[in-house]
């Protein structure tokens, strides 16, 4: 395995190269490049005018858009990481790009890319990144099918993430279908059977026996005869 090509220099030994379709950021990354005092610094539109260049004078970094088109960005990395490619393979790259989405990012990384910084770039970042390169101790490898040169760890890496987030889809797609399960059923209102009050009415009392005349009761059960 072999050290990218910036690994252990001093930012004044630094030979690096700018490829950016846009003039303006063109302007702006060798401004910021140019406080660090690298050894020199080149700027070209196309990956193609690049190329050119750096297959006579191989670069100590390398800052690049994503490109679309005509050379995409993963299609510019296979081909400076192809073996046959020494010593340009081990050129480390630094992404500088306005569409940093995760799926980029992954594309990026698989293809070779050291970093990816997002558009618009603070100045003191840029600077910290290309310091935190030259201390980067991670080694090149070649790929299973001995085609191209991969950075140390970088597809384990994806794999993990890949996994993790695969992991966690299916947790929340559990965690959806339970809630739709868990849903309660709206009930039929059944409306409250009203209480019956019974009035107490005088067929309901309690017959009362007559009284009679106490004149006319005797002991023995007898009626007694009127007095005349």
């Amino acid at each position: 395995m072999t050290h990218h090509s910036a690994f252990g220099l001093d930012l004044d030994a630094l030979d690096v190269v700018i490829i950016d379709e846009s003039k303006p950021m063109q302007g702006l990354l060798r401004s910021m490049l140019a406080h660090l005092r690298p050894r020199r610094i080149q700027v070209f539109d196309t990956p193609q005018k690049a190329l050119d260049a750096m297959l006579h004078e191989p670069p100590n970094l390398i800052l690049t858009d994503w490109m679309r088109r005509p050379l995409s960005g993963s299609q510019f990395l296979r081909t400076i990481r192809d073996r046959h490619m020494q010593p340009l393979c081990f050129t480390p790259v630094i992404v500088v790009t306005a569409h940093a989405t995760r799926a980029t990012v992954e594309r990026a990384m698989k293809a070779g890319v050291h970093m990816v910084l997002v558009k618009p770039v603070a100045p003191a970042l840029l600077a910290e990144r290309v310091r935190h390169i030259t201390t980067d101790g991670r080694r090149f490898e070649l790929s299973a099918d001995g085609t191209h040169f991969e950075i140390e760890g970088v597809q384990a890496k994806i794999a993990a993430q890949q996994a993790r987030a695969k992991a966690l889809n299916q947790v929340r797609s559990v965690r959806a279908a339970k809630a739709e399960v868990d849903v309660p059923l709206e009930l039929e209102s059944v409306p409250a059977k009203p209480r019956k009050w019974v009035l107490a009415t005088a067929v309901d009392a309690p017959a009362t026996p007559p009284q009679r005349n106490r004149r006319d009761v005797r002991t023995d059960g007898f009626a007694r005869p009127r007095q005349s």
